[in-house]
């Protein structure tokens, strides 16, 4: 399965597996990404949790922190499509406690959580 083309503004954040589609903004640290949500105009979002291979010491949980912290979420869609339990089970916390997000989506590339609006 791939992503169907979009038209919005898309970031996704991990190491060393690239987007399924090209229209992804490929980011591989927390820096990268924090530095990208900033800018702004980004409506959806796909996150990995480890990012050992380019961002030692730092995982997806960091960036979801970080807008959680700022207040900077997408403004349609979180997508967690990290393999590892743990860490998706935590940053779940942080965006379900945030209220801006539905329950989760099953999704074939992971967990989605919409926006509310």
């Amino acid at each position: 399965m791939s992503w169907a083309p979009l038209p919005e503004h898309a970031v996704y954040l991990d190491d060393k597996q690239p987007p399924v589609s090209p229209e992804w903004e490929w980011v591989r640290t927390v820096k990268a990404f924090t530095d990208r949500m900033a800018a702004g105009d980004v409506q959806h979002i796909s996150l990995d949790f480890n990012l050992s291979c380019t961002d030692y010491g730092h995982s997806g949980l960091d960036a979801v922190r970080w807008m959680a912290t700022t207040g900077t979420w997408p403004t349609a869609s979180v997508q967690l499509h990290t393999g590892d339990y743990q860490g998706r089970k935590q940053m779940a916390a942080l965006i379900t406690s945030s209220g801006l997000f539905t329950s989760p989506e099953d999704h074939p590339l992971g967990k989605i959580y919409r926006r509310r609006g």
